[in-house]
């Protein structure tokens, strides 16, 4: 399932918008309007992208992170560097691993999507920060085609501030 989500600066908007996606021939059981007065955010999951973010780095560390350690000892086997000689022979291997762990998690925070949580603007701004500010939010799923349909009329919206599309990765 895809969601199509407009960010609009008043409730007038957001009715207007509203209307010309049912006018459209969108099922009225796919738009909806969040903000106050309407539905709450909390009824979509997939609307937080924040949270799309940390889910997705964690999945990437589940598989990041032991290939990692397993990199980081073959690296240490391969290279027969003597890097941590503290460490003994074993504890050399072990702690290149732990050293190919650490950067196996890096790379899930970045690959997952981390990067935009940190340094992310207002275009990274979570949807539910647009509620608090008093913006409305008018939600279209659906297909592809579906949502094609949608942007257009979308886009014509005159106090429209951003437009985003998100794919629900547990229906695919």
């Amino acid at each position: 399932m895809k969601y199509l989500v407009a960010v609009l600066k008043d409730r007038n908007a957001a009715e207007v918008a509203y209307t010309k996606l049912e006018t459209q021939g969108l099922a009225l059981q796919d738009i909806g309007i969040v903000g106050r007065g309407f539905r709450s955010i909390e009824d979509y999951t997939i609307l937080d992208p924040s949270e799309n973010a940390r889910r997705q780095s964690r999945m990437m560390a589940l598989w990041l992170t032991p290939f990692g350690f397993g990199g980081g000892i073959v690296f240490t086997l391969m290279t027969q560097l003597d890097t941590f000689a503290w460490a003994g022979p074993t504890g050399n291997y072990l702690v290149g691993g732990l050293a190919g762990a650490m950067s196996g998690l890096m790379g899930s925070v970045v690959a997952g999507g981390g990067t935009s949580l940190l340094f992310g603007g207002k275009e990274g701004m979570p949807l539910r920060e647009h509620l608090k500010l008093g913006r409305y939010l008018v939600v279209a799923r659906g297909s592809e085609g579906t949502l094609r349909k949608a942007i257009p009329v979308l886009e014509g919206t005159i106090d429209l501030e951003t437009l985003k599309s998100f794919a629900d990765e547990a229906d695919d």
